[in-house]
């Protein structure tokens, strides 16, 4: 699990990816109330899922390898307003 810190008026996209043993790798992102934001849940190891938060404060992020044993990493990018 990942703890970080997201930004009012900021976007953001999650992106996760499997090495080419791991055949299904999900992301979910949870706000600091463990209120479920959004998920990817597709059967892939490339999850990718959005979040444009109301507030700036502490969110989750869940990594779950479904099907696999490789590697994987998570890259969160956020895109500046305007």
């Amino acid at each position: 699990m990942i703890n970080t810190t997201l930004y009012k008026g900021y976007d953001y996209v999650i992106i996760g990816a499997g090495d080419s043993s791991v055949k299904d790798l999900d992301l979910k992102i949870y706000d600091g109330n463990w209120n479920l934001v959004n998920q990817d849940s597709k059967t892939d190891n490339i999850p990718i899922i959005k979040a444009s938060p109301r507030w700036t404060g502490r969110f989750h992020i869940k990594v779950k390898m479904y099907n696999g044993n490789g590697y994987s990493n998570i890259a969160i990018c956020h895109l500046q307003p305007g």
